[in-house]
């Protein structure tokens, strides 16, 4: 089976009216093949039998869209109060996008003798190439995205300081023209929070629903509006919390912290005035004793901080994720995913690290995840590594030349009792 495929695609971005954006673009795709097939319907068989005819066939689709955007700015100022100010930012977008009727130019469709049964079918399946049959789309897209930024007083700093409540909160729909029903799409809105210096992100997804749905769940031609006063319904929604952090990273953040909070009370003996008091023909050797203890608390915080080290490169993570929806008039809600995982890798000597993936629990599940273990060995010229996977029973040995040169000098040979196989 061969053939040939080939896009062009064109798009163009101005100004119009000062404020607004206009982007339009449009997509040509054309496919070649050299076969197609044919079924009839066989009196023997009793059934629509397929046929392969060679030859040049060609497929061809475009599509157009275009959108216009603008932004707009509010701001809200708070004389009194740690709150100075909300700055709010949002982004309207209005589109277009077309595409032709392709299910009507190539869609062939085949009938019995008698005309009393018929198949819809598309000639180019199995080709190198899609060919996908659609109907015709004319959609009518909108959106916007905002941005809000509030302005407050850090006592700490004594400085004005900004954070974002909200991440950009995004919504999004369309209206199908070519639709027999159901014009409205469903109405989706998403946004996160980063709380800690991103150790945390909290993410909101919303879905809501123009139309009332019947006892299949389905949604049905009867709009929310007119059988109960209100724009949408909300379908579902889905919050989820995730922390992802590592050793590395704690240990700046507190070092930060610490070393503001030094600097604050830090007070050298320059400070205090006592060099000048020290006598010229004082003995101070066993003054110089003294310090012998913060040495020994210095050099064992210093062995402390070297271990720690080796676990700068573990990350810890912890998914937790909530999901509510409105089945049948029902509100139903409940945990998901709720687990805690670490991955990563560290130096057991200075040629031998150990990797670390997807050691996690599940809570909802009661069970551990599918964890992963790599051993690496440096050989100089030469590197070493073993893979386990204890619960799905496989493993896999590698060795081969550090050098990209002569990286054809290699061997690999492992086990994949979870699949069925060897490698």
């Amino acid at each position: 089976i061969t053939g040939m495929d080939t896009d062009m695609n064109a798009n163009v971005s101005f100004k119009a009216f000062k404020y607004f954006n206009i982007n339009p673009s449009a997509t040509y795709s054309e496919t070649w093949f050299l076969q197609d097939i044919t079924r009839e319907y066989d009196l023997g068989e009793e059934d629509f039998v397929e046929s392969i005819n060679r030859g040049f066939q060609r497929y061809f689709t475009y599509n157009f869209n275009a959108d216009v955007s603008t932004q707009l700015f509010g701001t809200l100022l708070i004389p009194k109060g740690k709150i100075k100010g909300i700055r709010t930012t949002i982004k309207p977008s209005l589109g277009f996008a077309f595409a032709p009727n392709t299910r009507e130019r190539y869609e062939r469709i085949a009938y019995s003798p008698d005309g009393s049964e018929f198949d819809e079918y598309s000639p180019f399946p199995r080709q190198p190439f899609s060919a996908n049959l659609n109907g015709p789309t004319l959609n009518f897209n909108y959106g916007f995205k905002t941005n809000i930024d509030v302005k407050y007083f850090s006592s700490k700093d004594s400085i004005d300081k900004k954070f974002k409540p909200l991440e950009t909160i995004d919504v999004r729909g369309r209206y199908n023209f070519q639709a027999d029903s159901l014009h409205w799409s469903t109405v989706s809105l998403s946004s996160s929070t980063n709380l800690f210096q991103g150790i945390t992100n909290i993410t909101y997804r919303f879905t809501f629903d123009p139309y009332e749905e019947n006892s299949a769940n389905r949604s049905y031609n009867e709009s929310v509006w007119k059988s109960r006063g209100k724009l949408l319904r909300l379908e579902r929604g889905l919050i989820g919390v995730r922390n992802n952090f590592n050793i590395a990273r704690l240990k700046k953040l507190f070092a930060r912290d610490k070393k503001k909070s030094n600097q604050e009370n830090e007070e050298t003996p320059i400070q205090r005035g006592t060099d000048n008091l020290v006598p010229e023909d004082l003995n101070l050797s066993g003054i110089q004793d003294l310090d012998a203890p913060r040495n020994k608390k210095l050099e064992k915080k210093k062995e402390q901080a070297s271990f720690f080290a080796l676990f700068d490169k573990l990350s810890f993570t912890h998914d937790w994720q909530y999901t509510f929806s409105e089945v049948g008039g029902i509100d139903t809600a409940f945990t998901n995913i709720h687990s805690v995982g670490v991955r990563g890798s560290f130096p057991l000597t200075e040629n031998w690290d150990i990797s670390i993936d997807n050691i996690s629990y599940n809570f909802v599940q009661n069970g551990l995840g599918y964890p992963a273990f790599t051993f690496s060995r440096k050989l100089h010229c030469w590197y070493m590594n073993f893979s386990w996977r204890p619960n799905r029973g496989s493993y896999n040995f590698f060795i081969g030349v550090s050098s990209n040169e002569f990286n054809f000098l290699k061997y690999n040979y492992g086990e994949n009792n979870f699949g069925g196989g060897r490698f």
